[in-house]
């Protein structure tokens, strides 16, 4: 588990995900978009687990970013639900918007 954790990051970390666009003296508006892979921690029933997962968004200006995304957990959360401890495996995704602050 641990395994893939460090191989996953190790690519994120060296696979590189800005492209640098010549700029010119007139600029009509600023335009672009960007895939990235993710990796989130969370948290439930005071368990801590890695996620996976995928974000791709549409950069509109000089300040904003509207896309989607999609996780999974890494590995099955196990609940206490009555005494027994069940698997909880969901995956999660929807709307993402950020404001660019540099």
């Amino acid at each position: 588990m641990k395994k893939v954790i460090i191989i996953f990051t190790s690519i994120v970390l060296l696979v590189p995900t800005v492209f640098a666009a010549q700029q010119s003296s007139v600029q009509v508006s600023r335009f672009g978009f960007f895939v990235a892979p993710v990796v989130k921690l969370t948290g439930i029933s005071d368990q801590v687990e890695t996620m996976v997962g995928l974000r791709g968004a549409v950069i509109i200006g000089e300040w904003l970013s509207i896309g989607l995304g999609a996780y999974s957990p890494v590995s099955e959360f196990k609940v206490d639900v009555d005494g027994s401890f069940e698997d909880l495996n969901f995956r999660y995704g929807g709307l993402e918007q950020d404001i660019i602050f540099l």
